[in-house]
């Protein structure tokens, strides 16, 4: 992820690319889940817009073949 504060797009890199199986998530700190997507094979970046979660504190998670990395982010408005 390029920042962790974010205002209207978030934008994750992958330096090998990204595969179907990766599954993309972000959750609210209750833990309820707010928007999930799947990787696009062979792609490097991954754009997703938070033009529609509210101001506040994230958790982005990043799960692939059994492991997850997991950043928090801060939407501001």
């Amino acid at each position: 992820m390029r920042s962790n504060i974010i205002s209207d797009q978030l934008i994750i890199d992958s330096k090998t690319g990204f595969s179907a199986n990766e599954l993309i998530s972000v959750s609210d700190l209750s833990g309820r889940v707010v928007y999930t997507v799947n990787g696009v094979e062979g792609n490097t970046q991954m754009a997703i817009s938070t033009n529609k979660l509210s101001a506040g504190a994230y958790l982005i998670s990043v799960m692939k073949n059994g492991s997850r990395m997991t950043k928090k982010i801060i939407v501001q408005r």
